[in-house]
């Protein structure tokens, strides 16, 4: 739940990934016998690829859309893949995936 709205985040990959990492820190946090840290989320940025070649990005209150958002959308992916794996492994997956969303239009 966002404090701020009190509703429920999106149930995206990036609101996991930063809530583990917060969670993560609360368990050392609690090993060593100090006081918990509240997750802060921020939804500035949210980028949805939409067919093979096109996304929709939203950025505060600015709504995006074409070529480069989607783009954009392949360069956090290759992000992410790099962030869990080896850079050539994460680099050729990533140009595999990205073929068969443009081979998909």
């Amino acid at each position: 739940i966002d404090p701020h709205t009190n509703k429920p985040l999106p149930m995206m990959a990036q609101f996991a990934f930063l809530e583990g990492a917060c969670i993560a820190k609360n368990i050392e946090n609690l090993l060593r016998k100090r006081a918990f840290r509240a997750c802060k989320f921020h939804r500035s940025i949210m980028i949805v690829p939409v067919g093979g070649r096109y996304g929709v990005m939203k950025l505060g209150r600015w709504i995006l859309k074409g070529k480069r958002v989607w783009l954009l959308r392949r360069l956090v992916s290759l992000r992410y893949a790099i962030m869990i794996e080896p850079f050539w492994k994460a680099l050729r997956k990533w140009r595999k995936d990205t073929k068969v969303f443009v081979g998909n239009d």
